[in-house]
C-alpha cells in the first residue's frame, strides 16, 4: 500500500468510528478516475472493504 493509501485509510476509519453509515457503502457503484495506478489500486480496494462496486479498469 502506498503511503497515501495509509494516510487515506487512517483518516476515513477515523471518520468511519463517528459515522456508522461511512461504512456501509454496499451496493454503492463509484467510478474511480487516477492516472497513477498504485493509488488507483489502493483506492479500488479501500472502497471494495466498504462494500463500494468499482467500475473502471
Amino acid at each position: 500500500m502506498t503511503e497515501f493509501g495509509k494516510r487515506m485509510r487512517c483518516m476515513l476509519t477515523s471518520v468511519a468510528r463517528k459515522d456508522d453509515d461511512v461504512r456501509d457503502l454496499r451496493g454503492l457503484h463509484i467510478l474511480i478516475v487516477e492516472d497513477e495506478w498504485t493509488l488507483a489500486g489502493d483506492l479500488a480496494r479501500f472502497f471494495s472493504n466498504m462494500g463500494a462496486i468499482i467500475l473502471g479498469p
